[in-house]
Formats: C-alpha cells, sequence, structure tokens
C-alpha cells in the first residue's frame, strides 16, 4: 500500500485478503464457493470485524485476565509481567478492531 491511501483501498486491500483466506478455507465446496462469490467486501470485512470483536472481547478481557490471575499463584513474577503485557496488548487490539468495526460501519452508513 502507498503511503497516500485513503480508507477504501485499506478496506479494499483487508477485504481482499479475507476473501482470499475464504476460498482456502472452503477448499473447494461449490456451495461455499458460489456464496462467497455473491458476497461483497463490505459484508465480508464487516462479518470479520465484528466476529473478532464480539467473539475476542470476552476472552480477552475476562477469561484471559481470570487465567493470569489463577496462575499467579504458580508461576514466578518475571513470567507473570511479561503475560500481563501480553494481555494488555491483545486487549488493545481487539478494542482498536472493535472501534474499527463500529467507524466503518457508520462511514459506510452515511
Amino acid at each position: 500500500m502507498k503511503g497516500g491511501s485513503t480508507l477504501a483501498d485499506y478496506q479494499t486491500f483487508v477485504a481482499g485478503l479475507i476473501r482470499k483466506a475464504e476460498v482456502n478455507r472452503a477448499r473447494g465446496d461449490q456451495a461455499l464457493l458460489s456464496e462467497l462469490e455473491a458476497t461483497s467486501d463490505y459484508f465480508l470485512l464487516m462479518r470479520f470485524l465484528w466476529t473478532f470483536s464480539i467473539v475476542g472481547g470476552p476472552i480477552t478481557f475476562i477469561a484471559i485476565p481470570l487465567l493470569l490471575s489463577g496462575m499467579s499463584n504458580l508461576l514466578p513474577a518475571a513470567v507473570m509481567g511479561p503475560l500481563w503485557t501480553l494481555s494488555k496488548g491483545l486487549m488493545a487490539i481487539i478494542f482498536v478492531m472493535f472501534l474499527v468495526a463500529v467507524f466503518v460501519g457508520k462511514k459506510n452508513q452515511q
């Protein structure tokens, strides 16, 4: 991607990557491939963003902290520090994906 690319260019690029992954996942299933062919890039992008936001939210904001809290009695602090930092990074990624989903959804509604 070029430095001066627009939001539509990025959406098209990411939707192309998602479409390629979906085609690879279909593995020759003609029903899935025909359904994928009829699906718009916008729908693929929004489905990806919302799915990862909705599924990833509870996992990263509830399950991982509970798991790390339980593991804090078993593992030394030198190991727990990087694990908490990694979990906070995952939280940030999921939150940014949620914000992008909301922004792209609102932008295309107008």
